[in-house]
């Protein structure tokens, strides 16, 4: 958690090949963990190229056997510095609003864009009511025309008789 926000804050992803496994305390020092071998094998059958694991679990690597361990790069940390320098993408230095990403994409199209344009070139409507959004609903049998004719609930039509289809059980 603490790798996703730093991610998130810093405007710097996660690598895809790697995954870690620890506890960090509040000063930022990373404890030890159980069970090494079983999340180094998991994480390699998934693709996984790298492990970040706590200092203190280096000796545990010795029960993944040598033909699978040979797949695998194990970064042993101690601080949670050492954790973000290993597993996120190297940055720009630059930092935007959080959670956005500057690109050299042209703006965000305004509501409709290209979709609206070509419509009204077509001679139809634009919009959602053209594309099946809420305005064509009651015209194309949306909620109002759905509990009349025995919807979702109950099954029924309007004259009080069984649908087409559904047999009475």
């Amino acid at each position: 958690m603490a790798t996703a926000l730093a991610s998130l804050i810093g405007n710097r992803p996660v690598r895809p090949d790697v995954a870690m496994t620890g506890e960090i305390t509040l000063t930022g020092q990373v404890l030890p963990i159980g069970g090494l071998k079983e999340k180094a094998l998991a994480a390699q059958r998934n693709g996984i190229t790298t492990i970040i694991a706590p200092s203190l679990n280096e000796q545990d690597i010795e029960d993944i056997p040598a033909h699978l361990r040979a797949d695998l790069a194990f970064a042993f940390v101690t601080q949670i510095d050492e954790v973000l320098a290993t597993a996120l993408e190297p940055g720009n230095g630059r930092v935007t609003a959080v959670g956005r990403r500057r690109t050299s994409r042209a703006p965000a199209r305004r509501a409709g864009g290209r979709r609206a344009v070509k419509a009204a070139a077509d001679g139809r409507r634009a919009g959602k009511a053209a594309a099946g959004g809420r305005g064509s609903k009651a015209a194309a049998g949306g909620r109002g025309s759905k509990a009349a004719a025995g919807g979702r609930r109950g099954g029924k039509t309007a004259a009080g008789g069984r649908r087409a289809g559904k047999s009475a059980s």
